[in-house]
Formats: C-alpha cells, structure tokens, sequence
C-alpha cells in the first residue's frame, strides 16, 4: 500500500534524533495526514493516548508497524473472535483466549494483539473484548471490504476494463461515431431550410407590377413559394 510506504517515510524523517522513536504528537499527524482513510472517529481521538503503548508516550517504530498491520487486519480480527464466539457478539474475550486462537492463522502477531486490547481498554479497561470493540475501531458494515482490499478489487476492474478485446474498443468508437454523425445530420437537416429563408429575405429584389413591391411578404411566405415553385429539394440549394 502505498500509504503505508509514504506514512513509514514520514516516521523517518519526524525521528530527528535517529533513536528509532517519534513522538505521539508526531504519530498522530502521520497517521491523520497520511493514514486517515483506516482510523475510525474512535481511534483517531484515541491516538495520543495509544501511543507507543508507554506512560513515556514514545513511539517506536516497531509499535508503528504494528499498529497499521493490525488496522489493515482488522477483518482477519473479526474472524478469529467469531472462531471464539460464534454467531455471539456479546462474548468476551481475554487477551490469552485471543493469542490462542490468532496463532491457527498466524498472519496476526503478539504486538498487534497487545494494541488490540490496548485499544479497546482506552474505552472501558476491563482487560477483555467484544465484537462492539472490534467494530469501533474498525467499524465496517457486512458485506464490505477493507480500505487495501477494496482497492485492490477497484484496481482488478480497471485492468480488465482495459484489457477488452480491441476489435470491442473499435466498434464501440465507430457506434459512437455514427451517433454523433447522425445527430449532425438530423440536425443540419432542420436547420438549413430557416437558413435559406433568412438569406432569401435579407437578398430579396423588387418584382411585381409595383414598384417597391417585394418577392416575399414574410419568411412563411417565403418558405411556402420556395416549397411551391422550387420543390422540397430547392429548400437546401441555397
């Protein structure tokens, strides 16, 4: 994720002193100004006081690391609690219960175990977790995908919309441009007949037994000799 790359770039260069550390003023603008698009209302509010897991407010880079792996794993969470609970949303579940069963998958480690909990003690510290805490700091509706995933699903349509095959690409160019050519025509069609009519207006001569009398007396009349004396066709010789 390319977040990720520039939120780590941006660690790096708060670290001033290069002990590996930033502080939590510093994570907190990371993650706002980069890393926004994974933190919940709930989280965000919660990230000074989270920071670095320590009275001393450090954060290390370790932690860092930890703390976004476990905010783009949060649907991994999701199933392991459901491996304890089952259908429950109500279970609570011990930091010792969840190690246990995060190890079945392995992709979820100690340190965003313990961020986790950390987390979910900053809104009532009792030392277990419920779904209702998972879904406050990742409160994603059913059926949804995560920030990484659904951007990687956007990217996979993307790839396969211009991949189409390119004899499909012409036709629809050439169906376009027959529509467009079409509505021209339709369009000079209508118009081109009240333009000779404009023209012939503007040039009319003097005719008739009288001087001064004019060859139409308005466009309809003009219109109406043209149609009668010239035919359909003399509306467009111009």
């Amino acid at each position: 994720e390319i977040q990720l790359e520039h939120a780590k770039q941006a660690f790096v260069q708060r670290d001033n002193a290069r002990t590996g550390k930033v502080t939590a003023i510093d994570f907190r603008d990371i993650m706002v100004t980069i890393r926004r698009h994974v933190l919940t209302p709930f989280v965000e509010e919660c990230l000074v006081a989270a920071a670095g897991g320590t009275t001393s407010h450090q954060v290390s880079f370790s932690y860092f690391n930890g703390f976004n792996s476990l905010l783009n794993n949060m649907e991994l969470i999701r199933k392991i609690y459901s491996t304890l609970a089952g259908n429950r949303k109500d279970v609570e579940v011990t930091k010792g219960e969840f190690v246990l069963a995060a190890q079945k998958f392995g992709q979820v480690t100690p340190m965003e175990v313990d961020i986790l909990f950390q987390l979910a003690d900053l809104y009532e510290p009792r030392g277990r977790m419920t779904l209702a805490d998972i879904e406050r700091i990742a409160p994603l509706e059913e059926g949804t995908l995560p920030f990484n995933l659904a951007e990687a699903q956007r990217q996979k349509k993307a790839s396969i919309s211009s991949s189409r095959p390119v004899l499909l690409q012409i036709a629809e160019s050439a169906y376009r441009f027959g529509l467009g050519s079409v509505a021209g025509a339709v369009g000079a069609t209508a118009v081109y007949p009240i333009d000779l009519v404009k023209t012939r207006m503007q040039n009319q001569r003097s005719t008739g037994s009288f001087v001064g009398e004019l060859m139409y007396k308005n466009s309809f009349d003009c219109f109406k000799k043209v149609l009668r004396y010239e035919g359909f066709f003399g509306l467009y010789r111009g």
